[in-house]
């Protein structure tokens, strides 16, 4: 088994051990009535459509990421690469 491969795994046995938290986003009206209008377009949930967006905001990378999400990057990959040496 490669190294990535095994690395992948790892991770994603670590993230299946994360609990699921229910957060619950107060959307604007607007903003509410597009998210049911793209639901119903696709066939799915606004629930589901807004883990996907929440999803790729924490995802996003460089620029376009929150200052604080950036910083946190940045510190997360610090310590790996000082954790390698």
């Amino acid at each position: 088994m490669g190294k990535g491969l095994a690395e992948q795994r790892r991770l994603s046995e670590a993230l299946r051990a994360i609990p699921l938290v229910m957060l619950k986003i107060k959307l604007e009206p607007d903003t509410a009535q597009k998210f049911a209008a793209l639901a119903a377009e696709y066939d799915t949930t606004v629930s589901a459509l807004m883990r996907i967006a929440l999803h790729r905001f924490l995802e996003t990378p460089g620029r376009d990421k929150h200052p604080m999400l950036r910083e946190a990057d940045g510190a997360r990959n610090l310590r790996r690469w000082l954790l390698q040496r």
